[in-house]
C-alpha cells in the first residue's frame, strides 16, 4: 500500500472529512487532496505530526520492515 493509500486510510479510520484531517495537521484541505492523490508527499514536518496525532510509525507510512540491526560504520 502507497503513502497516498496510508494517509487517506488513516483519515477515514478516524471518521475526518479531509478538511478536519488538514486542519489537525495545519495543512490545506488541497494539500491533503494532493497527498491522497499521490501528486505530492508530505515534507518530514508534516509525516512527523501525522505520526504523533494518529500515533502511527514512519516504518506504518512508508511500509518499511526492519531486516536487520544496523551495524555502526568504524
Amino acid at each position: 500500500m502507497e503513502i497516498c493509500d496510508k494517509i487517506k486510510e488513516i483519515r477515514i479510520i478516524n471518521n475526518l472529512t479531509q478538511e478536519e484531517f488538514a486542519e489537525i495537521v495545519g495543512v490545506s484541505r488541497q494539500t491533503i487532496v494532493k497527498w491522497e492523490a499521490g501528486s505530492s508527499m508530505p515534507d518530514s514536518f508534516n509525516l512527523k505530526t501525522i505520526c504523533l496525532k494518529f500515533n502511527v510509525s514512519l516504518n506504518y507510512l512508508f511500509d518499511f520492515e526492519v531486516k536487520q540491526k544496523p551495524s555502526k560504520n568504524h
